[in-house]
């Protein structure tokens, strides 16, 4: 008699078909349409001005008042502005997404495999065009008409090497589904601010910021395709290619304790942004290490466990419940047999 429990033969197996993430391939695909779209309106917003002064050469009379209207702002709150600029650094961005990425995670270890290849992506696609174009800055046209917050620059106008560098980090966490919804809108968004923070402290024409935000889309799906083939993600997954990085990261944060970024007002910010690299990487660092020891009692994933007993805590709960949820969760034994 043929038990209940049985497996059923292979001809009679239920054929599963799987389905295609059509969702993160529109999103992947995405990408490069979003950046041939900014290009576009970009060769729309230059060509408008082909009959500009020399001078303007790099920027329409348009651009120049739309730039001369938002640097206004730069008044209002000059540590904000300095700030985000310092923030779309190359050093400063790549620290703050090396603390948002745990690698132990197949897509995220994918992300931090994609973020190496775009270094050198990046740095091709800004520092080619700034060379080969030369166009001046805003503060070698405008002159005194214009306010510039901290360091002031005369070249290499075309692209906007911070607000590439801020959309390819914010195109790479969304490519790679890092963190919850509301965190990659807040990088898109704090993507945005940076680039308009070039504007602001007078250091880029907006058709610059535009072609930087364009070419930071391109980058990001170019070293997430990159990031795809090879073992290099798997590499990355390691404990010890972790500690590695966690290490790198603590090298970072202290390197940009003492950078010269042009921008004395964001002292504060550069700081704290350092300091806490260096914190998280020395906690990664100890995490990592204590479980290669053979530690049990550190959980796998201590972010995940904090934030389910932040939730547990938050919820609301009976009157009579709420004094014996309280003691289960300190371990307190408050021995109500023994009371009765």
């Amino acid at each position: 008699m043929r038990r209940m429990n049985a497996p059923l033969p292979p001809t009679a197996q239920p054929v599963v078909a799987r389905q295609p993430d059509l969702a993160s391939a529109a999103h992947s695909c995405g990408m490069p349409v979003l950046a041939l779209l900014g290009l576009a309106l970009l060769l729309w917003l230059r060509g408008s001005g082909s009959d500009a002064a020399p001078l303007l050469s790099a920027g329409t009379p348009f651009e120049a008042q739309l730039l001369l209207a938002l640097n206004r702002w730069g008044a209002q709150a000059p540590i904000l502005w300095s700030s985000l600029s310092v923030l779309g650094l190359g050093l400063s961005a790549w620290l703050v997404l090396l603390m948002l990425l745990r690698p132990e995670r197949p897509h995220h270890a994918r992300v931090q495999a994609a973020l190496i290849w775009c270094l050198p992506i990046g740095g091709l696609l800004t520092h080619l065009p700034k060379q080969w174009l030369g166009w001046p800055r805003p503060a070698a046209v405008l002159g005194e008409s214009l306010q510039v917050i901290g360091q002031p620059l005369f070249q290499h106008a075309m692209p906007s090497g911070h607000a590439l560098t801020a959309f390819t980090v914010a195109a790479l966490c969304s490519l790679g589904r890092v963190g919850a919804r509301p965190l990659r809108l807040g990088l898109w968004l704090l993507a945005m601010a940076v680039a308009l923070s070039r504007v602001v402290v007078g250091a880029h024409w907006p058709g610059d910021v535009l072609a930087g935000a364009a070419l930071g889309l391109l980058c990001a799906w170019l070293g997430y395709l990159a990031a795809g083939q090879g073992r290099l993600s798997q590499w990355l997954a390691l404990r010890s290619a972790r500690v590695a990085a966690a290490l790198l990261l603590a090298a970072g944060g202290v390197t940009l304790l003492g950078l010269k970024t042009g921008y004395p007002l964001a002292a504060t910010f550069q700081l704290l942004l350092g300091l806490a690299a260096v914190g998280v990487a020395t906690v990664r660092v100890v995490y990592w290490v204590g479980l290669y020891r053979g530690e049990s009692s550190l959980p796998r994933q201590p972010a995940a466990t904090l934030w389910r007993q932040i939730r547990r805590g938050s919820r609301s709960l009976p009157p009579g419940r709420e004094q014996s949820r309280q003691a289960d969760t300190l371990g307190l034994h408050l021995g109500r047999r023994n009371a009765a």
